[in-house]
This record gives structure tokens, sequence and C-alpha cells, in this order.
């Protein structure tokens, strides 16, 4: 059984990251320790998830200060027209040796009405559909310069290379649209009888497109501090002692997906 495991790269992270003043503020420093710490302590990568720094950026300020991991980046279907995308991820491939993955996200409309996407659920998922359709093609033509005195040309990395699709479904329109354009399936870490039943069906979504996922992947918290002994705070918390993970201090990060190939 063959195991990946990706940790979480964000800002969201602190001695009491649910509350506003237990939060780390945003550093862009931090932000390359954490992801140099990533890269050298064995992780395959790391999620950037749609916190309130772009996840792009993100990712492609990490990628230049580390030379293995690779950087699962979380994307709205249909925010950023597929053919820019397409030319983002063919630079970022091309500049870090093909290290771009993504975390398919169709999003919430509390969410999605902030950038005039005014779509229904089960409709979201039908455009996700040619979108990613899009991507795809666009990715795997290369793109050249606008310019016709300037020869250039960015292609995917050589030996058919593609950018692996990460996602998940829940809803029944959710769960179809993860069989046909999904390379992994992922959930929240839950009870052994809900992950059995979730995966179940999400084989069964793919199989009935004649496909199947390369991984399958869930979601899981940690809390990396000591714990002094309880004592009586004011706030009725149990007092921690925070801990460094290589050179970065966190009191209480939250891992991202552990899979396992499909094989098993």
């Amino acid at each position: 059984m063959g195991i990946k495991t990706f940790w979480y790269l964000t800002q969201a992270d602190g001695d009491y990251p649910w509350s506003p003043d237990g939060l780390f503020p945003v550093d862009g420093t931090r932000q390359i320790e954490l992801a140099k710490t990533i890269d050298e302590g064995g992780f395959d990568g790391a999620l950037v998830a749609t916190w309130p720094n772009d996840p792009f950026i993100s990712a492609t300020w990490a990628a230049a200060h580390t030379s293995r991991m690779k950087f699962l980046v979380a994307v709205y279907a249909n925010m950023t027209p597929a053919r820019l995308l397409a030319e983002k991820a063919l630079t970022f491939d091309a500049f870090t040796g093909g290290r771009l993955m993504i975390n398919s996200v169709n999003g919430r409309e509390n969410i999605l009405t902030k950038y005039d996407m005014n779509v229904e659920h089960d409709r979201r998922y039908e455009l996700g559909e040619q979108y990613w359709a899009d991507f795809h093609r666009i990715y795997a033509e290369g793109t050249e310069s606008n310019f016709p005195n300037t020869p250039l040309r960015i292609d995917p990395p050589a030996g058919g290379h593609t950018v692996p699709l990460w996602g998940t479904g829940d809803s029944p329109a959710g769960l179809e649209n993860a069989g046909k354009v999904l390379d992994a399936y992922l959930i929240m870490l839950r009870e052994t009888t809900f992950v059995d039943a979730k995966f179940t069906a999400a084989r069964e979504s793919a199989a009935a497109q004649g496909r199947e996922y390369t991984d399958f992947g869930a979601l899981s918290g940690v809390s990396c501090g000591r714990r002094r002994p309880r004592r009586s705070t004011g706030s009725g918390r149990c007092s921690r002692t925070p801990v460094s993970i290589g050179s970065v201090k966190c009191s209480t990060m939250r891992s991202a997906v552990a899979l396992t190939d499909n094989r098993t």
C-alpha cells in the first residue's frame, strides 16, 4: 500500500487559529520556512487552500524556495478563464519541473457571489466538466508568444505530463462530476464506515464513466504542541508550549491529505 502525505501550506495557523487573537500574522517569511520544512521533511507536498491569500500566488512564492515538494493548489472552476489558467499552469510547471497539482473546488454560493458567479449548484458541476476539459486540452497544446517576432513557446514537461486534478463531490451532481473529471477523490476523515461508503460511491461513479481514480485521500487535523499539565486559566483553556517543526513554530496546524493508491 503506497501512502502519500501532504501538509497544509496556509496562513491560517497560530496558537488558537480559530480565534482572531490566536492567529499568527500573515508573514511571507514564515510561509517560506514552512515550505522548506515540508520540502526537506519527506512530505510529498502541500495543499494550498483558498484562504484570504491567493493560493496560486502563495504556491508560486513557496515554489521558488523549494526543489522537490508538489503544490496542490485550490482552484475554483470557471473563476479564471480556462486558457489563462492553462498558461499559468504551464509557466509554473516549466519553472518548477512539473510540480503543480490542482484541487478542483466548485464552491459555495456565499463565496462565489462575491465574484459575480451566480450559478445554481448542479449547473456549476455541469459547467465545471467542460471547464476542466478545456483546461487539459489547452495545457496539452502548450502556449506561444503573442508577438510574432518572438517565437517562444512553453510546452508541458516531457513524457505526456498532465496536471493531476484532485477534489471531491458529495451531492449526486458532485459525485457524478467527480467520476467524470477527477484523478483523486478526497473526503474529510471520519469513522471507517463513513469513509468506506464515500469511497465505494466514488468508485462506482468513476466506473460508470469507464474510469478509475489514481488515489483516494482524507483530510485530517493534527495538533503539534506539547501539553503542559492542565491548570486553571482565565479562559478555561489548556495551556500549551508551542514546538517547532524544523525551524517553524507551530501550535496547531492541519495536515492535508494522506492518500493511498487505487490498488488498495
